[in-house]
């Protein structure tokens, strides 16, 4: 069973195959890694704005993928059959 961290993960499953397509997917999903400059930024809006430290609104995803459609199904009823459906 997920813990509280997993369930506020969107999970995405995606089945092309073409690995530049399935590439370009899992960036489009992943979270950006944040650099020490845009961490620095994010700080001083916090401290200028007087914001909290609220958790972010923006979704988060836990992307499968997959280069032929039958894995897809595979996975997809995999997932659903185990309560965890994409």
């Amino acid at each position: 069973m997920d813990g509280p961290e997993e369930q506020d993960y969107i999970k995405v499953l995606i089945a092309d195959d073409d690995e530049y397509v399935l590439e370009c997917y899992r960036e489009a999903f992943t979270e950006p890694e944040a650099t020490r400059e845009m961490r620095a930024l994010d700080a001083l809006t916090a401290e200028l704005f007087e914001l909290d430290d609220a958790p972010s609104d923006e979704p988060k995803f836990r992307v499968t993928a997959c280069s032929q459609g039958a894995d897809a199904i595979t996975l997809a009823q995999e997932a659903a059959n185990g309560g965890q459906p994409f």
